[in-house]
């Protein structure tokens, strides 16, 4: 559906994971007495001697509610936002981001946790789109999915088996006021769901161990590209810096102006869009109609009016 042009040239995905505790996320896993030195391998769980955590003394909290502490995880950037984000670039045919940027701050869950509670990674594509990944600990409402092309809307509802909706663009020459298109609406698409989908993924799984074949439905690439855009969203929070990803090599870089120049450059060279993986339908929605007007812009060389070289 996306490669063949019918929601027109992809700009936009975004996704979220919100949830809410009143004794803070991830404090549901008890502590007991029965946990302490004698019967942890805390030199282990640290895995010091393998360059992961530092040396420090044994603490409950960290064995059994270790997601909240930057020593061994990423708090919702790696525990949750992978989950939905590697979904959702399978669906919109992009894999390893350019630019990442992660957002958020603890703002209330103030019980010596190190993670934030309020979090938002944006991912930029060479592809020439984006995904925003968001949540909170401590409110349940969901932003929602949606996938958004120029010509259409895919709105995945919340149960996989409800299916999604896809809706068409009304597109107008002027701006619409804000909140004028909820989404809502579209024809409605119910695909075949398995009665639990984890279940029929490892099954799937299995059965590609014992084939020897690796096109798994969550093949390593997509996986490394998951994995890589949310811990690019913990280092890009933690330093305060935006993030650029050279896949070639692997390497994660400080960003600089050369996104920003680079799309400038293509727009100021009149050129047309690039798209995600699989596209083949040519400029399907992907292309401007400039008004009539628009023949009227251009610098003024020497008092010459532009228009008259037109």
């Amino acid at each position: 559906m996306i490669t063949a042009g019918k929601i027109g040239k992809v700009l936009q995905g975004q996704t979220s994971y919100y949830r809410n505790s009143d004794m803070g996320q991830w404090r549901y896993y008890p502590l007991t007495e029965d946990m302490n030195p004698k019967t942890v391998d805390w030199k282990m769980f640290l895995g010091t001697d393998f360059g992961l955590a530092p040396e420090q003394p044994f603490n409950r909290a960290k064995y059994a509610q270790w997601r909240c502490y930057w020593d061994f995880g990423g708090g919702m950037y790696t525990d949750l936002f992978v989950h939905q984000l590697t979904h959702l670039i399978q669906a919109m045919g992009v894999r390893f981001p350019r630019r990442v940027v992660g957002a958020g701050g603890l703002y209330m869950e103030y019980d010596g946790r190190d993670v934030p509670d309020v979090a938002t990674v944006v991912a930029d594509y060479d592809q020439g789109c984006q995904v925003i990944i968001s949540a909170t600990m401590c409110n349940d409402v969901q932003l929602g999915e949606v996938i958004r092309g120029h010509t259409g809307t895919i709105r995945f509802h919340g149960d996989p088996r409800q299916g999604f909706a896809v809706a068409a663009q009304k597109i107008e020459g002027r701006p619409a006021p804000p909140g004028a298109n909820t989404g809502e609406g579209g024809e409605e698409f119910k695909p075949q769901q398995p009665r639990d989908d984890t279940r029929a993924l490892w099954d799937h799984y299995i059965e590609c161990i014992r084939s020897r074949n690796q096109e798994t439905r969550c093949p390593a690439e997509l996986g490394f590209a998951a994995i890589t855009t949310v811990n690019m969203g913990v280092q890009s929070y933690r330093e305060g810096k935006a993030l650029f990803f050279d896949r070639d090599g692997g390497r994660v870089s400080q960003a600089d102006d050369s996104w920003a120049k680079k799309w400038e450059k293509v727009s100021h060279e009149r050129g047309k869009p690039v798209h995600v993986m699989g596209w083949h339908a040519d400029d399907e929605g992907s292309i401007l109609h400039p008004p009539s007007y628009q023949k009227l812009e251009g610098d003024w060389v020497n008092g010459e009016d532009p228009a008259k070289k037109a």
